[in-house]
């Protein structure tokens, strides 16, 4: 993934915008692996409009970070993160809110 270089934007002008930017970081467990979960969030972000990143962790659950400026689609994508794809099973779900160090962009699925 790409981030977004701030070396010529005015440092005032960077803390104002970031400032608007929320950031999540998910930890999803249970049977996520191989049920196209990684999709179902890179299209549930597409829909909502954020930006980020969701990739397999080597024990089985699934990592996503997910950034926006409004804090009600970022929740909405904790809500659909619980839920999951059809054929998942969600058995525990960790959110942390981040403060972002720069600026995702589109969404991506990391391997």
């Amino acid at each position: 993934m790409t981030k977004i270089s701030y070396s010529s934007i005015p440092l005032d002008y960077l803390i104002i915008v970031m400032e608007h930017i929320f950031e999540i970081q998910i930890n999803i467990f249970g049977d996520v692996q191989g049920v196209s979960f990684r999709s179902y969030l890179k299209q549930t972000a597409a829909a909502l409009g954020l930006k980020g990143w969701v990739r397999n962790q080597e024990d089985g659950s699934i990592l996503a970070v997910a950034q926006g400026k409004d804090k009600k689609a970022l929740e909405e994508f904790v809500a659909c993160a619980k839920r999951g794809p059809y054929f998942a099973r969600v058995l525990k779900i960790k959110v942390k809110w981040e403060k972002p160090e720069g600026e995702c962009e589109g969404f991506e699925v990391r391997y």
